[in-house]
C-alpha cells in the first residue's frame, strides 16, 4: 500500500465519522477501503448546498446520493476547511 492510497483513505474515515454528526446527512458507514464517501440528503437540499461550497471553492455534484472522493491532491487542511464549510452551510440555515 502507498502512503498516498492510504492519506486516500485515512482521509475518507474522517470524512465519514465527522460527516455522520450532522443530523441532516445519512452518511453510508461502508467498511470497505475505500477512498469514497457516499451521503444522502433530500435532493433539493444537496443542491443548496453545493451552491454554497462551490462559493467556497468546494465542487460536489449534488442529488439524493453525493459522493464526495479524497485523492492524492487533497490535504488535511482540505478536509477540515470542507467539513467546517459544511458546517457553516447547516448552521446557517433553517434545513
Amino acid at each position: 500500500m502507498s502512503n498516498d492510497w492510504a492519506l486516500d483513505h485515512e482521509h475518507a474515515e474522517i470524512l465519514t465519522k465527522e460527516l455522520s454528526q450532522f443530523e441532516q446527512l445519512e452518511v453510508e458507514q461502508d467498511p470497505a477501503q475505500t477512498n469514497m464517501v457516499f451521503f444522502t440528503m433530500e435532493a433539493d437540499k444537496a443542491v443548496k448546498m453545493a451552491g454554497f461550497l462551490e462559493k467556497n471553492n468546494i465542487l460536489i455534484s449534488p442529488g439524493r446520493t453525493t459522493r464526495l472522493v479524497t485523492h492524492l491532491d487533497i490535504s488535511h487542511e482540505d478536509i477540515a476547511y470542507t467539513l467546517k464549510k459544511i458546517d457553516e452551510f447547516f448552521s446557517s440555515r433553517t434545513i
